[in-house]
């Protein structure tokens, strides 16, 4: 597995990298500056793509939980916000089929 510093995330900004920097080493800081600034786009999206305030909230701490865990296979191909909003879409479509 490689960290997250070895990374080259050309796609991103110099402030993004510090931020996936600091998520990736369990800065809690961190992980709430993410939160505070995708929370937003993760319900709204959720909640276009489920009709349902609820599962939109659900889906959206979700969403975040993922992010999380799966932060170390973040390449940088994309921005952060595009990953995580290609990751509600992903969790809309498989709450939809069950």
């Amino acid at each position: 597995m490689q960290s997250a510093g070895a990374i080259d995330w050309s796609n991103t900004t110099a402030t993004e990298g510090d931020l996936i920097e600091r998520c990736a080493a369990g800065d809690s800081e961190a992980f709430q500056e993410f939160v505070d600034g995708h929370q937003q786009m993760a319900y709204h999206l959720a909640l276009q793509l489920l009709g349902i305030h609820d599962d939109a909230l659900d889906l959206s701490q979700d969403v975040f939980l993922t992010v999380f865990r799966s932060l170390h296979r973040f390449r940088g191909d994309s921005t952060l916000q595009t990953w995580s909003y290609r990751i509600v879409i992903n969790q809309a479509r498989h709450k939809q089929r069950w």
